[in-house]
């Protein structure tokens, strides 16, 4: 008993320890606003605990906790829109047959264009649905940036939408995945997301596949091409990772950015000239994670084509942005791998801000690196307000409009927190299942302990009489 009182303890003390901040920012604002914007420097991004920021909160000088959002990137250069018209094409099929009855018919004019497509599902149906739609870019010159999508008016729906490109309506590759698209009423306010980054690419065809999620599908019923040129680079911060090779996986190289950077473009250094390998580029947010395939390229270092010219170097990779921690540069063998020396990882990400309501005294300050923020349920909800519930009567860009305050300097201000969130990049699932272990065992100890203090097992070991 006396063991178990400790062991409780033990915990409640650790839960405490858990409920603590790790880390303060404090922040510069004047007097005179009702809300201001502050970026958050690398600092807070490699402290948080949990990649959507829900470890994160905004006190004032009383320590009284004060409404934020959260924003996921600078402010873009304002830009004339040119946007595309592309013909959009459904490809049908029976709403009982499965995708692999389809029976595609393409006619196309001699540049590419096309001018019919259709599709015959196996068995003729009364009421077919779409299986996905095939937009026709051929007479865009330029590399596509984002789509802008049209549907008819719809009540609740949730999906996510996959875009692939081709040239020859036979290779595919994916462009965007899972992007969500919504479009919900509720008590007159309306929640619509209709726009999908896509990782530039100059394709002829593009092949949009929804996948409804608890809710109705979007029908579409247009879509429009956003080129590179008409979309302003965003401000990116640049961040810089040494590489480490994995133990026994010669061709493996592994990255740790030291947290949730929102990266859309990567680049490596290779260390030795002449050098050209194909390669895989894998992520995952934990260590204990498997890794999943992110994208495909080659990478390559050349000497000059003249004396005295610059160097051939492989471009940056552009990304749809992704926020995992760990990265991995998985070479191709017949590429002989990039030599001796150090492999760098370079990443272009975009940097947080947090706009906060100034309610109370002076100073504020951004309190950071804790488990789990405001209970299981408000951290899944992630961190903050929307800015249409922060800003009152709020339009696009608003945000950007708001004065600015200083980020200070990052104070630790719990280390039982910091060493806190350093486990969190244990596996929880190994965790559980040895505690559920080391459970058993205990049990199976008691059970034996009862068993022998037992009279009944005295008797069966106790010697018989002797005559």
């Amino acid at each position: 008993m006396r063991s178990f009182i400790a062991l409780a303890l033990a915990c409640g003390v650790a839960a405490a320890a858990e409920a603590e901040f790790a880390y303060r920012m404090e922040v510069t604002a004047g007097p005179t606003a009702p809300a201001w914007r502050v970026a958050l420097p690398a600092q807070v991004h490699q402290g948080v605990v949990r990649a959507d920021f829900a470890d994160l909160r905004v006190t004032n000088g009383a320590g009284e906790a004060v409404p934020f959002a959260l924003l996921s990137g600078d402010a873009r250069p304002a830009a004339a829109q040119v946007l595309h018209a592309l013909p959009l094409f459904p490809v049908l099929r029976n709403a009982a047959a499965p995708a692999a009855g389809l029976d595609l018919q393409v006619t196309q004019r001699a540049d590419g264009t096309l001018i019919a497509l259709s599709s015959r599902p196996a068995s003729a149906p009364r009421a077919a649905t779409p299986a996905y739609w095939i937009a026709d870019a051929s007479q865009i010159s330029e590399a596509l940036r984002e789509l802008r999508l049209e549907w008819a008016a719809q009540d609740g729906v949730t999906a996510a939408l996959r875009v692939e490109g081709s040239d020859d309506l036979k290779a595919w590759r994916t462009l965007a995945e899972r992007a969500p698209l919504v479009d919900l009423k509720v008590e007159g306010q309306s929640l619509r997301q209709d726009r999908v980054e896509l990782q530039p690419a100059r394709v002829r065809y593009l092949r949009l596949t929804v996948d409804g999620q608890g809710g109705p599908a979007p029908n579409l019923r247009g879509v429009k091409g956003v080129p590179v040129a008409a979309t302003p680079e965003p401000p990116r911060r640049m961040l810089t990772a040494s590489g480490r090779a994995v133990p026994g996986q010669a061709l493996e190289i592994e990255f740790d950015l030291g947290g949730p950077f929102a990266v859309d473009r990567v680049a490596f250094a290779l260390p030795q000239v002449n050098t050209l390998t194909p390669a895989e580029i894998l992520v995952r947010d934990k260590p204990a994670d498997p890794w999943r395939p992110l994208t495909q390229t080659v990478l390559y270092r050349l000497a000059p084509k003249t004396p005295g010219g610059p160097e051939l170097t492989s471009p940056p990779i552009a990304l749809g942005p992704s926020t995992a921690r760990h990265w991995l540069l998985r070479l191709d063998a017949r590429g002989g791998g990039v030599g001796s020396g150090e492999v760098r990882l370079e990443a272009g990400y975009a940097q947080r801000h947090v706009v906060f309501v100034a309610r109370g005294a002076a100073p504020f300050r951004i309190e950071y690196g804790q488990r789990v923020a405001a209970g299981e349920r408000d951290a899944r909800r992630g961190a903050g307000l929307a800015l249409a519930t922060l800003l009152p009567g709020y339009r696009e860009g608003d945000e950007w409009r708001l004065p600015e305050a200083s980020a200070g300097a990052v104070t630790t201000i719990n280390p039982e927190a910091v060493r806190s969130t350093l486990a969190t990049e244990l596996d929880l699932k190994k965790l559980a299942l040895w505690s559920v272990l080391l459970l058993a065992v205990l049990l199976l100890a008691f059970f034996a302990f009862r068993l022998m203090r037992s009279p009944a097992a005295n008797e069966q070991v106790r010697e018989p009489p002797r005559p």
